[in-house]
């Protein structure tokens, strides 16, 4: 077996976990969304706050806090549901942002993927790795 497969597995297994942690300080308030990218391929949501160095945009207006909010959950429940992903981290000199991305924003969902190594032989992988399981899925 190719040596690359559970070194496959952990970084497709830490892709999630990021995913998941960026949605818990989503909810938990210690993120909130401070920006859009305008891409190519569609749109890029930044997401800052003070566990990355940035301040928490709260909003000015209740009914712009509410809406901020509002973008909150729905980024965490779309991160959790894999209809959103980190794509990334984009470092200025006073702070950090997690950039999401995904179909919703008509943006291509990032992959985990390892060089040199063919779709085929990872979804020949994920077939004998869930063999036992009894269910089937594809890794995206």
């Amino acid at each position: 077996m190719h040596g690359n497969f559970p070194l496959f597995t952990f970084l497709q297994g830490t892709h999630e976990s990021i995913d998941l942690v960026t949605a818990a300080l989503l909810l938990t308030g210690q993120l909130a969304p401070s920006g859009l990218f305008i891409v190519p391929a569609g749109i890029n949501l930044s997401l800052s706050g003070p566990v990355l160095g940035g301040v928490l945009n709260q909003g000015i207006t209740p009914t712009a806090r509410a809406t901020l909010r509002a973008i909150e959950v729905l980024s965490a429940v779309l991160l959790v549901g894999e209809a959103l992903t980190t794509v990334g981290l984009y470092i200025t000199a006073q702070r950090a942002s997690i950039v999401l991305g995904g179909p919703i924003l008509e943006t291509p969902k990032s992959k985990t993927n390892i060089p040199g190594v063919s779709k085929k032989t990872l979804d020949a992988y994920q077939q004998l790795l869930l063999k036992g399981v009894g269910k089937t899925w594809r890794f995206t």
